[in-house]
This record gives structure tokens, sequence and C-alpha cells, in this order.
């Protein structure tokens, strides 16, 4: 964390009570780091959205030309989106630190197994569902593509298409629905949503299940920690006061 906060250093300027966020053109707006590649993916997986290194980097591309050429044109960034930018990166280096702190409570196996057993109903996974959506301006249309492919079990995926992997508490409750309803089939019938005509290829649906210990580990440990950050922010708040 220590050596990708010094990275950061290098494009931010520190006065003694505040960071000082200076930003400016690219000068190689066509370059894209794999870094960055696997920070995106990771972080549109989160979100429930799967993108290929490809498209990722399309993404990236698209964003910083159009970035650096308001840069360009409008020589600042505005201020309110600064000031974010700035509250943000503040909070994200004083986690860190906290987080940093944190590592010198050592937590026993005994402990994380003991909060495990009085907790296993907190532990277990979310049911997730992969779906693709086809769109269509019409519902002949999408009734036609729905009537072709009904009883095709492994519908032929277009590149350009999207596959959304979300846990079902992360889905409209209306498309729930309309997916629950047609759990025996891969493909729902067409439904009108958003301003479109919309069938389901449902692609993987994973049920709930019990997180063994092992897997529910570092998760435990990030739950005791978190029970203990406010403590150690206020005992690191007072160490900086004191010097």
């Amino acid at each position: 964390m220590l050596q990708k906060t010094f990275m950061l250093l290098c494009i931010i300027s520190f006065s003694l009570f505040a960071i000082q966020i200076k930003i400016s053109p690219d000068k190689d707006s066509k370059n894209v780091s794999s870094e960055e590649i696997s920070t995106l993916i990771s972080n549109m997986a989160k979100k429930g959205i799967v993108i290929d290194e490809q498209n990722a980097k399309k993404y990236i591309l698209e964003n910083r030309l159009l970035a650096n050429t308001f840069l360009k044109q409008h020589k600042k960034v505005p201020k309110n989106t600064l000031t974010n930018e700035k509250l943000h990166f503040e909070k994200t280096l004083a986690d860190a630190y906290i987080k940093e702190y944190q590592r010198k409570i050592r937590l026993s196996d005994d402990v994380l197994k003991s909060y495990y057993l009085t907790h296993k109903k907190d532990f277990f996974t979310i049911r997730k569902i992969s779906f693709l959506p086809f769109y269509f301006d019409n519902f002949d249309k999408a009734n036609d593509f729905y009537q072709k492919n009904k009883k095709n079990k492994h519908l032929q995926i277009p590149k350009d298409h999207q596959i959304f992997s979300l846990t079902t508490d992360r889905i409209d409750p209306f498309v729930f629905e309309v997916i629950e309803k047609n759990k025996s089939s891969k493909l729902t019938p067409p439904f009108f949503y958003h301003g479109h005509y919309i069938v389901l290829y449902i692609q993987q649906d994973i049920p709930s299940k019990q997180i063994p210990y092992k897997d529910a580990k570092e998760s435990i440990r990030k739950i005791l920690l978190q029970k203990t950050a406010v403590r150690a922010k206020k005992e690191l708040l007072k160490k900086i006061s004191d010097e």
C-alpha cells in the first residue's frame, strides 16, 4: 500500500495542512498500463459488469482522450470536481494509514473461529445470476427472436454484447421477477423495460451456499479490525497531536 502511495505522490504536492492536487494533460494520452486495465476490470466486476482487456483499454483511452481535450481547452479542472477528488484522496490515504496501524493487532485463529461459529448465519454467499440482455425496438422483433431461440440452451453470444453478473440483491426487482418466473428456461419471454423490449439469456444461476471457515477467515479479520477502526483512529490522532 505504501509503495502505491509513494507512486501517487509523484503527481501530488503537499502543503503542511492539506493535500494540493495538480492535474495537467498527459504527454502520452494513448498509453494505457496493464495496472490501469486490471484495476478497471476489478472495479467493473465489483459493480457486476464483466469486461475484457480489449474493451477495458478502449474505455480508458476514450475517457483519457476526452479528459485531456477538456484540460487543453479549459486549462483547469472544475473546482467542485477537484475538491471532491481531493477529499476522496485524503480519505483513502487516511484509511490506508489506519489499516497499516491495525496490522499490529494480532487476531488468533481461535478468536476468528469463535466469531465464525457465533455468526455462522452471516456467512452465506448471495445467489448470483449472469445474464445477457438482447434489446429490440418493438415487441414483434423481440418475440420473433424469443420464439426462434427459446429451446436453444447454448445460444451464441455476440462479441459486442455485455454480460451482467449480479448478486440477486443488486438486480432490479422487476427484472428479478421476470427471471424467477422463467427459471426452467435459459431465455425469458420479451418484456418492456426502460424504453426497450428485452429478452434475457440466463447464462448462469449460482445458488446461495454456506461459506466454509477457511474462506471466511479474511472477511472475519476485516470485520473485527473494522470494529477497532474508530479506536485506532483516535489513538493515531492523539499520537500525532502529541508529537
